[in-house]
């Protein structure tokens, strides 16, 4: 039974990307279909959860997530807010405390 514990995680973190996307007003219908998907599979008993291939779900909503992704990006870039800085920084064993890192975007290269 404890083997469920796993896949239930994954399924509840694809439900938590889902939410965080439910701004993305053109992605409504899609977004909504997958979360009740989801939804649907976390509710199942464990044999059947057992059973559910989670990479072919999550492959589903990895495509939302790009699409709205790029989607957010282009939005952003239009309004003239930059999401990428030219100026590389390696910010490793800095003091951050009291700095204002608000839309600072910390992705690794």
């Amino acid at each position: 039974m404890f083997v469920v514990f796993p896949l239930i995680q994954q399924l509840h973190e694809m439900l938590q990307q889902t939410l965080i996307l439910k701004e993305t007003r053109s992605l409504q219908d899609r977004l909504q279909k997958i979360y009740e998907e989801t939804i649907e599979l976390t509710t199942k008993r464990p044999e059947e959860i057992l059973k559910i291939v989670i990479k072919a779900h999550r492959s589903k909503v990895n495509v939302l997530l790009i699409e709205s992704s790029e989607r957010d990006r282009y939005n952003r870039n239009k309004k003239g807010k930059k999401n990428v800085s030219n100026k590389k920084s390696d910010y490793s064993a800095t003091n951050l405390k009291g700095l204002n890192l608000q839309e600072k975007i910390f992705v690794g290269n």
